[in-house]
């Protein structure tokens, strides 16, 4: 019995002694899925980038119901719009904007195959101080992402969702969209913001990088 007694100890001890590189697999494991969920979540991988007036052109990966595909196009920040003190979305509502914010017309060309599905996407103003401020962030009420770039009335696909869609299938009450068009989406941002560079994402963590001139 008392043999028994010490094998018992001697491996309660070994247990014991694990329990630190147990833990510290553990918060390995833990920060990989953080870091990875970061990475994922957010703008952080550069595609492509142009100053203001350049043609721009970026091929990214994506995942659709079908599986793995990509979607290409050309972009190019053509220069700024209107600024306003109101918020008109696609619907024809307007909204009054909170003192001290106003929306920013971007004004952006783009250049595309038909079949290339570039609806919803997301446009982004960075400041001098690194803050950012998203076509469909916190002022989500007053933003339309599904037009940001392209044409309202000719969209082209959308991503396939329901294994009853037809990849890159423009549909079936709408024209095909022209290879080459213009938008103008509006940002609300701070009056005081000094925008230093604009963003269009389709898809974390990807985005395209556009320099305006200062």
């Amino acid at each position: 019995q008392l043999r028994g007694q010490r094998r018992s100890h001697r491996a309660s001890r070994w247990w014991i002694l694990a329990i630190p590189f147990a833990i510290a697999l553990m918060l390995a494991a833990s920060g990989y899925r953080v870091g990875t969920f970061w990475f994922h979540n957010g703008q952080h991988r550069v595609l492509a980038s142009a100053d203001a007036g350049e043609w721009v052109r970026a091929s990214e990966d994506y995942t659709d119901v079908f599986g793995d595909t990509t979607r290409s196009y050309a972009v190019r920040l053509a220069g700024w719009g209107q600024e306003s003190s109101t918020f008109v979305n696609s619907r024809g509502e307007e909204f009054a904007l909170p003192d001290g914010m106003v929306a920013r017309t971007v004004n952006l060309d783009f250049e595309a195959e038909p079949d290339q599905a570039l609806t919803s996407c997301t446009i982004s103003l960075i400041d001098d101080r690194g803050r950012r401020f998203d076509n469909g962030g916190s002022t989500s009420q007053v933003a339309n992402e599904s037009y940001a770039c392209v044409p309202e009335e000719t969209p082209g696909p959308s991503v396939a969702v329901l294994d009853s869609d037809v990849r890159r299938a423009t549909p079936d009450d709408m024209q095909p969209r022209p290879t080459r068009w213009a938008t103008s989406p509006q940002v609300v941002v701070p009056r005081d913001a000094e925008i230093v560079e604009v963003r269009v994402s389709f898809e974390h963590p990807d985005y395209v990088r556009l320099t305006p001139e200062r």
